[in-house]
């Protein structure tokens, strides 16, 4: 939940923008391809922009670095975004809705014309029809249009009806509809017991036999229930942050609240976009850990926040959220201690 920054002894996050567009710079250097139409270059364009922009919040600094292991990189990222943009064409029949990103265990997809089924790799487009199952510990995450992250979690069939609803038939799915405002409403989920939408959001989604759950960590989600319900067809429910909405087979309706953070989401931070840490600071790096986890950071000092601000990070953070934080800590001055749903960030003490 980026920009939640707390400070004991100051209010506010440092904030800042970068003076170039990175972004523009690692398209330019892309290998030629064919041109897509003009309204789909900027939507990928706008996409990955925002997507940076959510990793890269805050100011950055050169006054002290923390290097760490270099594992991943952003090659693989802008080479599914090119590919995103590069093949589409007027006149292609089915044009990508999405394409894999990271992929655990064993993940399959059917196709929607004569059901035949082929394992998801890395870098993979999905098509409109198709149907996405997992197994056993196994789960996936998805590049969607706008720049909306969906990820699938272990035993679930997921069908991609179009660019604009998916159908949980079966599991769980984790939307993060990111940075892109524009995105806000662009994306229906479909269960057996009603619609929902997201209002510029993170949030999941459960079908069981009898009923369905939404669990909203950020933002909002609409409700609308099917015909046959309790309720008519039209009417809408709105399920803000911090609640959890069950419908049940019949369409009754409940809310409950529900904690942002916590062992029922830990599957979604284990499929988490690594961080592009070189380059970036300290403080970068913990917006990401709070917008996947959904822990607030609480600087416990201006001097600890200072540091954090100040600290560039080189190479690549090759691992989940709260083992990123870890790592920082042991590579850093910077004290890290998780307490429930807050993230303490102080100086060390000398020894």
């Amino acid at each position: 939940m980026t920009g939640t920054h707390q400070d004991s002894d100051r209010k506010g996050p440092g904030n800042g923008n970068s003076d170039h567009d990175p972004v523009a710079t690692l398209m330019r250097q892309a290998r030629p391809r064919p041109r897509p139409p003009q309204d789909v270059e900027e939507q990928v364009h706008a996409a990955v922009h925002a997507e940076w922009q959510k990793l890269t919040q805050g100011k950055r600094r050169n006054k002290a670095t923390t290097y760490l292991a270099v594992a991943a990189s952003v090659v693989v990222f802008v080479a599914l975004i090119i590919q995103f943009a590069g093949p589409g064409s007027p006149g292609e029949a089915n044009p990508p809705v999405g394409f894999s990103g990271k992929v655990v265990g064993h993940v399959t997809v059917e196709n929607a014309d004569d059901a035949a089924s082929s394992d998801v790799t890395v870098g993979q487009s999905f098509e409109a029809g198709q149907v996405i199952v997992s197994s056993s510990n196994s789960g996936l995450a998805v590049m969607w249009q706008q720049a909306i992250s969906i990820r699938l979690d272990e035993e679930s069939r997921l069908r991609l009806v179009s660019a604009g609803v998916v159908e949980l038939l079966q599991g769980r799915i984790y939307i993060d509809t990111g940075a892109n405002k524009n995105a806000t409403g662009q994306l229906r989920v479909k269960t057996p017991h009603g619609i929902f939408r997201h209002l510029g959001t993170q949030f999941m989604t459960r079908v069981m036999p009898t009923e369905s759950i939404v669990s909203v960590r950020e933002g909002s989600v609409s409700y609308q229930p099917v015909k046959g319900g309790s309720q008519p067809p039209g009417a809408l429910e709105i399920t803000p942050a911090g609640q959890r909405l069950t419908v049940t087979f019949n369409g009754e309706t409940r809310q409950q609240a529900v904690p942002a953070w916590g062992g029922e989401w830990a599957w979604v931070e284990s499929l988490a976009t690594k961080f592009i840490a070189d380059g970036r600071t300290i403080d970068q790096m913990l917006n990401w850990v709070e917008s996947e986890t959904g822990r607030t950071i609480n600087y416990q000092t201006t001097a600890a926040r200072q540091l954090a601000e100040n600290t560039e990070l080189h190479g690549q953070l090759d691992a989940e959220p709260l083992e990123a934080l870890k790592i920082v800590a042991l590579t850093s001055d910077l004290d890290i201690a998780v307490r429930n749903g807050e993230i303490e960030i102080d100086l060390k003490q000398p020894d």
